[in-house]
Parts: C-alpha cells; sequence; structure tokens
C-alpha cells in the first residue's frame, strides 16, 4: 500500500503445513551461535546438520511485514521483518534493487 509518494509499505501472514515424511537440512547447526538446546521451539536444524520426521519437523507459521522506498525510478530499497510463530524466531532482512532496463532505456533515449 503506498503511503507516501515513494513510500510503501506491506504485509502478509503464511501457514506451512506440510503432509508426510519431511527432511529438513540444515547449514548453521554446527555455528557456535546456533548451540544449546534450539530443539525447544521446534528448531531441529539448530542442532542437526540433516533431521528426517514427521511432518511436524516442517510445519510453521507467522508473518512478514515491510518497507518500501524508490527514490527515484531506477532504485528500489525494502526493509523487511519476519516473525516464525511455530519457531519463535524474527528475522530482519534489507535488499536493494536496480531497474537496470529502465536505465539502459534511459542512456539509449539521451544519446
Amino acid at each position: 500500500m503506498k503511503v507516501w509518494k515513494r513510500v510503501s509499505v506491506g504485509g502478509s501472514a503464511y501457514d506451512i503445513l506440510p503432509f508426510g515424511t519431511q527432511t529438513v537440512f540444515s547449514r548453521v547447526s554446527s555455528s557456535p551461535n546456533f548451540s544449546g538446546p534450539g530443539a525447544s521451539h521446534g528448531r531441529n536444524f539448530q542442532n542437526n546438520q540433516q533431521t528426517t520426521g514427521t511432518a511436524t519437523i516442517a510445519d510453521d507459521n507467522g508473518f512478514s511485514s515491510w518497507v518500501d522506498i524508490s527514490p527515484n525510478p531506477y532504485v528500489d530499497a525494502e526493509l523487511g521483518y519476519t516473525r516464525s510463530i511455530h519457531y519463535d524466531l524474527n528475522s530482519i532482512s534489507f535488499s536493494l534493487g536496480f531497474n537496470v532496463g529502465r536505465m539502459i532505456r534511459r542512456s539509449e533515449h539521451h544519446q
């Protein structure tokens, strides 16, 4: 939703309902920042590189929100927040996008 000239905000909710046998692969299981009893919130990926089990090991739900700023027609910057309720995790993201096609067309138009 546009809230002011070149600023917009958005939000969404999600619910992942897997079925059958699931396998979760992790890249963080050996990280010292994730040591300890993380599996208490279903975060098996903190303690094991690979976990196979029932659908509940991949079940998740939560929400996301973001703010998007477009300072000009060629650049977009976005700051986002995601909350996983099932895993009790918070994530923050930042992205920067460039409309290269528009930059090229503008460059060709001005020659």
